[in-house]
C-alpha cells in the first residue's frame, strides 16, 4: 500500500499565484494521514524568468523577456512529490512519493512574489526502509508535479523502489481537446513539473530525523533547519527553491493589419500603372478564421534535451541551448541542442503516413490533402473577443494551449509533422475594381462581391490567378491571353504567340479568335478576320471548349483556381495561408536551422499577421499548383508570409506574419 505524505512547501507564481486559501475549491482531494511520519518543508516556484527560450544570450534566459501569466495558469491545487536517487549511470531510481492536498495550502510572501506554504509528512517507515537499503546515499533528487493528472498519479502509485524508467513516462491526449494539463477547472489546474533537477541532502542517519517528527519543526529542504544546519548539497547556505514550469505552451493572437484598412483586412491584388508601378488596390483579404494543425498528442512529463534530439543520452530537465550560425546562415556544429520529442525516432525518419497516430488536428488526410474538417478552427472575431494579454503596448488575445512538438532534424521540419496555424481569408473587391470601362475588372468586382447573388447558383465563375493577375471566368482569361499575343494595324493582324499567358491557355495551337476589321476608304466594306491556326485540343482552351478537364490543365500550367463557397462570412472566394510555428527563428529566409519550427512547453507564441503579400492557397487542393505535401519543407524560397518571432518565458513568442 502506498503511504501518502504531506509536505510543507511554497509555490511562487510567475509574478502572481492565487493569493489566499479562500481560492481553494471545497471538495478537492484530501490526503489521508497514514501512520507515523517525518515532517519536511519545501519551496516551489513556477518558473518566472528561467524558461526555455530562443536565441538567448546566456543559459536560462530569453532575449524576449517574461510575462507572469494569468491567475488560472498559476494556480496550484495539489502537488505530487517524488524522491529519487541518482544512479551511477545517470538515471533516477525511485525512492518514495508524497501528495499534498489543497487543504494544506496557505498563502506566503517571498520578496515581490506570492506563493503557497503547506505542512505535511513522509511515511516514517518508507524513509527508514531507504536508510536501511544498500543503495542509501544522503544526496537525493526531488521531483515536483503541480496539479498532477490522474494518469500521472496512477503511474507513480504503481512504482516500486529502485525503478529507473519512471522518468520516461508520457502524457497523451485522447482524441479531444479537453486536456487535463491545461485545465481551467478548480481555479486552474495547469500541470507543472521540474524546470531543473533539484538535488538535496538528507541527514546522515535515520536517528537524525527524530527532531523532525513533529509538524512544528519540519526538516527544511529549502533552507536552514532547527539544528542550525542547512543539510543541503555541497554545504550551500540555502538550498533554495525547486523551480517548475508548465507542460503546456500557449498561442495568442492580435490584429496586425494596417491602420489604413478595416480590421483584419489587407490589400493584396493591385492594378498596374502604365509605367509598371503599383496602382490602386483591387482586391483585399479579410482574415475570418484561424485553425491549429498537427497538435502533438504526447509529451514527456519531464522535459529533456540532447545533442541529437533523441532520448538516449538525453539530459533530464536540462537547459535548452541556442544554436549559432556562420555568416552564410550555416549552423555552427554542436553549438546548441534539441528538446526531445516523444516521437523523436519516427520524426527523424519523417512521418508521412498515419498522422492520426501522432497528432490531433492532422493537417493532411489519408490522401495527403489539407483537410479543414480535421483542424481545430476558431473564428477570428471570437478569438479577438476573448481574454486579453497586454504585452508591451500591444494587446493580444489568448487563443488556446498546445502540447510540445519538436523535430530532431533540420531537414525533417516538414508540413506533415510540424505544428502550424492556418489562416483563412475572404476576398473583397474594392471600388477601384468597379470599373465602368474595363470589362474584365468589372467582372472581377461583380464575382468577388457576389453582386446579384451570382455565386449562389450553379454557374458561379471561377477566379483564375496567373503570375499575379486575377481573372473572373474563362472568357476573361481568354480575352487577356489573346490581347497578349495579337496586334492589329488596320486590316493587318500580327501574332506573337510566345507570351507565357498565351502558352498557358492555348498551348501550341490557335485561339479561334475572330475580329471584324474596316478597310481603308469610305467605300470599302468590313473584313472579317479569323485566326488561321487550329486550336490545340489538349490545351486549356481546347479542353474547355470540349467540356474536358480544363481545370486540371490550368493547374498543370501553374495557374491557381479559386472557386466560390459558402464560408464563415457567407458566399465568396476564400483562401488559406499556412504558417508553421517558429520557435527559434534563425533570421535567414529560406534556410532552416535546428529547433526553428517547434512548439516547446512553457512558451507563449504571440501571433500577428502583419502583411499579406499575395492570395493564399485555394480551399480545393486540386486547384492548387503549389499544394503542400507531407514532405514539403516548412521554409521555402517562395514565401506567402514573413514571420518575426519574439520569445518570452512564460515564455512569450511574438510572430508578426506576412503572407
Amino acid at each position: 500500500m502506498k503511504h501518502y505524505s504531506k509536505w510543507l512547501y511554497s509555490a511562487m507564481a510567475l509574478g502572481m499565484l492565487a493569493s489566499c486559501s479562500d481560492d481553494i475549491t471545497p471538495g478537492q482531494q484530501q490526503i489521508p494521514d497514514d501512520g507515523e511520519g517525518v515532517y519536511m518543508h519545501l519551496n516551489i516556484i513556477p518558473n518566472i524568468g528561467n524558461g526555455t527560450r530562443s536565441f538567448t544570450n546566456g543559459e536560462d534566459s530569453s532575449n524576449d523577456g517574461t510575462e507572469p501569466g494569468t491567475t488560472v495558469e498559476n494556480n496550484v491545487n495539489e502537488v505530487l512529490l517524488v524522491l529519487a536517487r541518482k544512479t551511477d549511470d545517470g538515471k533516477y531510481a525511485f525512492i518514495s512519493d508524497a501528495t499534498i492536498g489543497n487543504n494544506k495550502l496557505s498563502p506566503i510572501n517571498s520578496g515581490t512574489n506570492k506563493g503557497y506554504a503547506s505542512t505535511g509528512k513522509f511515511s516514517k517507515a518508507e524513509i527508514e526502509a531507504y536508510y536501511n537499503s544498500p543503495d542509501f546515499t544522503q544526496k537525493i533528487c526531488v521531483f515536483v508535479f503541480c496539479n498532477p493528472t490522474q494518469d500521472l498519479r496512477d503511474k507513480v502509485t504503481a512504482l516500486t523502489p529502485g525503478n529507473t524508467t519512471w522518468t520516461d513516462e508520457t502524457y497523451k491526449l485522447t482524441g479531444n481537446d479537453d486536456s487535463s494539463i491545461w485545465s481551467t477547472a478548480n481555479g486552474g489546474s495547469f500541470l507543472m513539473s521540474n524546470f531543473r533537477i533539484a538535488e538535496r541532502e538528507l541527514p546522515a542517519t535515520f536517528t537524525a530525523w527524530n527532531p523532525y517528527t513533529v509538524e512544528t519543526n519540519p526538516f527544511d529542504l529549502s533552507g536552514m533547519n532547527s539544528q542550525g544546519t542547512a543539510n543541503q548539497v555541497d554545504n550551500a547556505t540555502d538550498r533554495g527553491v525547486v523551480y517548475v514550469h508548465r507542460m503546456a505552451a500557449r498561442f495568442d493572437f492580435r490584429d496586425g493589419s494596417p491602420e489604413s484598412t478595416e480590421a483584419n483586412t489587407y490589400n493584396v491584388v493591385f492594378a498596374r500603372n502604365n509605367d509598371g508601378s503599383q496602382g490602386d488596390a483591387l482586391v483585399n483579404i479579410t482574415l475570418t478564421d484561424m485553425a491549429m494543425v498537427n497538435l502533438g498528442n504526447s509529451s514527456y512529463y519531464l522535459e529533456r534535451v540532447s545533442a541529437n534530439g533523441q532520448n538516449t543520452g538525453a539530459t533530464l530537465c536540462g537547459a535548452e541551448l541556442p544554436w549559432t550560425f556562420n555568416a552564410d546562415g550555416s549552423v555552427i556544429a554542436n553549438s546548441g541542442n534539441y528538446v526531445v520529442d516523444v516521437y523523436a525516432t519516427q520524426k527523424k525518419a519523417g512521418i508521412t503516413t498515419g498522422f492520426g497516430n501522432y497528432f490531433l488536428y492532422s493537417f493532411f488526410d489519408t490522401n495527403d490533402n489539407p483537410t479543414p474538417a480535421q483542424w481545430y478552427t476558431s473564428k477570428i472575431t471570437d478569438v479577438l473577443a476573448g481574454p486579453s494579454d497586454l504585452y508591451g503596448d500591444k494587446k493580444y488575445k489568448i487563443w488556446r494551449y498546445a502540447t510540445e512538438n519538436t523535430i530532431p532534424d533540420v531537414n525533417e521540419q516538414l508540413n506533415g509533422q510540424s505544428t502550424g496555424v492556418v489562416f483563412t481569408g475572404k476576398m473583397k473587391a474594392t471600388e477601384a475594381c468597379n470599373s465602368s470601362t474595363d470589362e474584365g475588372r468589372k467582372a472581377l468586382y461583380n464575382a468577388i462581391n457576389n453582386v446579384g447573388g451570382i455565386l449562389e447558383g450553379a454557374n458561379a465563375p471561377i477566379l483564375i490567378q496567373f503570375r499575379g493577375n486575377l481573372y473572373a471566368g474563362m472568357q476573361n482569361l481568354y480575352d487577356a491571353a489573346v490581347a497578349s499575343a495579337v496586334t492589329i494595324n488596320g486590316t493587318n493582324v500580327e501574332w506573337n504567340r510566345s507570351s507565357s499567358l498565351y502558352r498557358a491557355v492555348f498551348g501550341n495551337g490557335g485561339t479561334g479568335y475572330t475580329v471584324t476589321l474596316v478597310e481603308a476608304g469610305e467605300d470599302k466594306g468590313a473584313v472579317t478576320y479569323t485566326d488561321p491556326l487550329d486550336i490545340d485540343s489538349n490545351s486549356v482552351w481546347g479542353l474547355y471548349k470540349a467540356n474536358g478537364a480544363y481545370k486540371e490543365a490550368l493547374v498543370a500550367q501553374n495557374v491557381t483556381i479559386y472557386e466560390a463557397s459558402n464560408g464563415t462570412e457567407g458566399w465568396g472566394y476564400y483562401c488559406n495561408y499556412y504558417y508553421w510555428n517558429r520557435h527559434n527563428d534563425n533570421g535567414f529566409n529560406g534556410i532552416m536551422s535546428p529547433m526553428e519550427f517547434s512548439v516547446v512547453r512553457n512558451n507563449v507564441y504571440k501571433l500577428a499577421v502583419t502583411k499579406l503579400g499575395q492570395l493564399g492557397h485555394p480551399l480545393i487542393p486540386s486547384n492548387d499548383p503549389d499544394k503542400p505535401k507531407p514532405d514539403t519543407p516548412d521554409e521555402q524560397p517562395d514565401v506567402y508570409m514573413t514571420v518575426t518571432c519574439e520569445v518570452i518565458p512564460w515564455v512569450v513568442r511574438i510572430s508578426n506574419i506576412e503572407f
